[in-house]
């Protein structure tokens, strides 16, 4: 039977890797599948991420050490190499990198972000190592297709496979809730409380909402983000007008109970390399229409239905798209059956076990995964 090593980390802090990370343990576990976690631990609040500190020195070397006895200990078959695109982690990595080869292991890389263009372009120094980071993998596992022909123009000759993310298997996935039962109609902002998310145009539209006397409840979510922004935020907060809220950063069967009862989602990133929002994933395993800005990854989910896009930053568009879903139950039923069939379609629990089982047997010559 093959032996998987994960160099990765799971919750806490809590986002896209970290959950998918959880999830993969998850399904390998389910399978029978041998494998362990090499964890990086470098941050453990969303506010700590891309920050140095002198303990994130110490964890990296920690992080070395326990790299280097664990592939001594339990001699993987393959290891699956959470990549990342932030400057001093992607250093990191390179090291990490090198004493996995040494070895003679492959490599599987698995990517949750863009953005490998933009740093290979800071330099040529940069273009280097960034060529040299890739081409320690024998092949890589993307989310989309947007990131797959990023990556293929910079490494040609690896082979991708594209992975959907999927919701984590204590996620219960409940019947729809129909839209007579969603009431109040509320509007849901659920996501990590950085910038590029975009909370203050959530704020802008509800009270656009307000001043149209239109009868919505805003709630906003997530997991508070820097000193600096949350006090900016909480300053509008107490001058907002409308119906608004922030509730703070919920727990698993809280975000599921919110999202299944929202009359919609309102997703309005500005970060560009977005992937896969599990947020999103979720929203549309629940029926629950989505609106969101044009970033990333996002328009490709949205494709075979669950919500609308708009450029990136027009908060206009986004409010008229937000206030027909609203307005017009023939169209919000509509959207919201077109999102769970885009869920079950495209980003199942089955789909993802069975194409990580897939990937693996690549790497198993002697036995059935």
């Amino acid at each position: 039977m093959i032996k998987v090593l994960i160099l990765s980390q799971v919750p806490p802090p809590v986002h896209g890797s970290t959950v998918m990370t959880q999830t993969l343990v998850e399904v390998l576990s389910r399978k029978g599948i041998e494998h362990e976690l090499v964890s990086r631990q470098f941050s453990k609040t969303v506010k700590q991420i891309g920050k140095i500190r002198l303990g994130k020195l110490t964890a990296a070397i920690n992080l070395i050490r326990r790299m280097k006895k664990n592939l001594s200990r339990f001699q993987p078959d393959v290891v699956i190499f959470f990549a990342t695109n932030r400057a001093l982690s992607f250093l990191m990595d390179l090291l990490l990198l090198r004493f996995i080869s040494r070895r003679s292991i492959p490599i599987v890389m698995y990517f949750h972000t863009a953005g490998y263009s933009e740093l290979a372009a800071r330099s040529p120094v940069w273009s280097w190592l960034v060529k040299k980071y890739l081409n320690y993998a024998v092949s890589f596992v993307v989310l989309a297709d947007t990131l797959g022909d990023e990556l293929h123009g910079l490494s040609p000759s690896r082979r991708i496979y594209r992975v959907p993310n999927t919701l984590s298997f204590d996620v219960l996935i409940e019947k729809k809730v129909p839209l007579v039962e969603r009431s109040p109609r509320t509007i849901v902002f659920l996501s990590n409380l950085i910038p590029e998310k975009g909370a203050f145009d959530f704020l802008d539209l509800a009270e656009s909402a307000h001043r149209k006397r239109l009868n919505l409840d805003f709630i906003l979510a997530g997991s508070p983000g820097p000193h600096w922004y949350m006090g900016e935020l909480n300053q509008r907060l107490e001058s907002a007008s409308g119906s608004i809220a922030y509730i703070g950063e919920l727990g698993r069967e809280q975000v599921s109970e919110l999202l299944s009862k929202a009359s919609a989602l309102v997703f309005p990133s500005s970060y560009p390399y977005e992937a896969q929002p599990l947020v999103l994933i979720e929203a549309l395993a629940f029926g629950t229409p989505i609106v969101a800005y044009s970033v990333g990854s996002v328009p490709q989910m949205l494709h075979s239905g669950g919500g609308k896009v708009v450029k990136s930053g027009d908060q206009s568009a986004l409010f008229e798209v937000l206030i027909e879903l609203t307005t017009d139950d023939v169209e919000w039923n509509r959207i919201s059956n077109s999102a769970i069939e885009n869920f079950r379609k495209n980003f199942s629990q089955e789909a993802f076990a069975s194409s990580w089982i897939e990937i693996l047997s690549s790497f198993d010559a002697s036995a059935e995964l």
